[in-house]
């Protein structure tokens, strides 16, 4: 794992830059880093750029806005019904469908829900476990082997209900982060469920780190590099570090391209 002074350092060697030159720690090297590091970050699907998020539907609403920092939805499910996506002109002659409306930052769906999610209301601050009772102010309709979305304070997540206590009005189920009084939870299949790749926040601070995996955060510079040659019309050296770049960045793709992705607290069977 490599932050971004790491990074710097590792740009300046395969440049040879001069100790001293005005380019070291410059804005303009830090402009062709975040360029590099977007470039590789959406060059491929990486798992580690792929979140489930969810959102509460309200009765006869079909538009609902894009999760923080999306980028582009992998699947998504509202009240249980995969949709698949299709453009703006065609979505209200569509059915099981989606389109996103950029300029607005809105998914839109073909079809309004009939109902809005019913939530249950948490009584008390539960600490993050393997195995947490929880308990709510109604498990009407609620069943052991339930996928839940717990629409928690700090981090929303999703979990499956372990036993359901109907005499204490509690549910057990894993909770990988805190939550609180009054905190809401639904079942997955009574709300707009999605997984979608996210953009990546630029590099800032020197401590900052790539959110790709940390196979690829030296192979960020050559692009960086190729850029940098491209910039001076040094056709050679620009082609010789894209290669590397193209080739690097492959193997790092072969080698962390898989069916399940995105970490394990976000995902249920």
């Amino acid at each position: 794992m490599a932050a971004l002074s790491a990074i710097r350092d590792q740009l300046e060697y395969i440049l040879n830059i001069p100790s001293g030159d005005a380019f070291i720690d410059s804005q303009n090297e830090l402009d062709l880093i975040n360029l590099a590091y977007q470039k590789s970050a959406y060059k491929y699907n990486w798992p580690h750029m792929l979140k489930r998020g969810g959102t509460v539907l309200a009765a006869s609403v079909n538009r609902y806005s894009l999760p923080t920092a999306w980028r582009k939805f992998d699947y998504v499910f509202s009240e249980g019904d995969l949709k698949e996506e299709t453009s703006l002109e065609n979505i209200r002659f569509s059915s099981h469908k989606y389109a996103v409306d950029v300029n607005t930052s809105e998914i839109i769906l073909s079809e309004s829900p009939q109902s809005a999610s019913t939530a249950y209301t948490t009584s008390n601050s539960e600490t993050a476990g393997a195995s947490v009772v929880i308990e709510l102010n109604s498990v009407s309709g609620l069943s052991a082997g339930d996928e839940i979305f717990v629409n928690g304070t700090t981090t929303p997540e999703f979990s499956q209900i372990q036993s359901v206590d109907t005499t204490n009005t509690t549910i057990t189920a894993k909770l990988s982060t805190n939550t609180t009084a009054g905190d809401k939870i639904y079942l997955s299949s009574q709300i707009l469920a999605y997984g979608f790749y996210r953009e990546v926040t630029n590099l800032s601070a020197t401590t900052d780190v790539p959110l790709l995996p940390s196979a690829t955060h030296y192979i960020i510079p050559y692009y960086a590099a190729y850029l940098y040659f491209k910039k001076l019309e040094d056709e050679a050296r620009a082609k010789l570090n894209l290669e590397i770049w193209t080739d690097e960045l492959n193997d790092a793709w072969l080698a962390h391209d898989k069916i399940s992705s995105g970490a394990s607290n976000e995902f249920s069977l």
